[in-house]
């Protein structure tokens, strides 16, 4: 007798238990939290769908909302990656979903303590007209992370710009370098980099350049 398997959404809603929210969530509804096999990073969990792993908060929100636009990720207004609660999730950009987590303070991880003197270096480098090749030759960094940080610089500069202007440098500082930290992409690349190169700045790579 061959086996049928129940769809995803139904799976999804047999295994799905009401939770109270996260500890400080502004949500007051209960989460829906699905038991499943957790992520290694993030705590999201999956299970599959049409032979493949999908994401079961992504489950969740098509079956109520329809299908998620291209380069749109679901966020959890609630803070608890398990949820899958459709009224506690919304779409929203990366820069969204990685603002987001700035002003909740959901970051940590190794790449928070490399990135701070990177940024510092690769942006005034840049300003006083080096090439990515020449920096990363320069700063000793893979010529991948050089690029995929001053990309991110680049897309994230109207926001950097509207905190520096209403709150200061400081927090601008602070809130771009916990975007870039939160950027999948810009993490991934600088993962490799080794402990050492996190602050404090060995003394190759102290940044005493002048920009023109």
């Amino acid at each position: 007798m061959t086996r049928t398997s129940l769809p995803a959404i139904e799976r999804l809603r047999a295994n799905c238990v009401e939770t109270p929210p996260p500890e400080g969530s502004q949500i007051t509804s209960p989460c829906l939290s699905f038991r499943g096999a957790a992520l290694p990073r993030g705590g999201h969990v999956q299970l599959r769908e049409n032979g493949k792993k999908a994401l079961a908060h992504r489950v969740a929100y098509e079956a109520k909302y329809g299908a998620i636009p291209e380069g749109m990720v679901v966020m959890h207004l609630c803070d608890n990656p398990a949820c899958c609660n459709p009224d506690h999730l919304t779409l929203g950009t990366k820069k969204d979903n990685a603002h987001d987590a700035v002003l909740k303070g959901r970051l940590k991880g190794k790449a928070k303590n490399a990135l701070p003197n990177l940024i510092e270096c690769v942006s005034l480098l840049q300003k006083s007209g080096k090439t990515p090749e020449e920096i990363a030759h320069e700063i000793g960094y893979v010529l991948t992370a050089v690029r995929s940080v001053l990309d991110f610089l680049e897309d994230d500069e109207e926001l950097y710009e509207g905190t520096q202007a209403s709150y200061g440098d400081d927090l601008a500082d602070h809130q771009r370098l916990e975007r870039l930290v939160y950027d999948q992409h810009t993490s991934a690349a600088v993962m490799a980099i080794p402990e050492s190169y996190g602050p404090p700045l060995p003394v190759h790579l102290e940044c005493n350049f002048t920009t023109h």
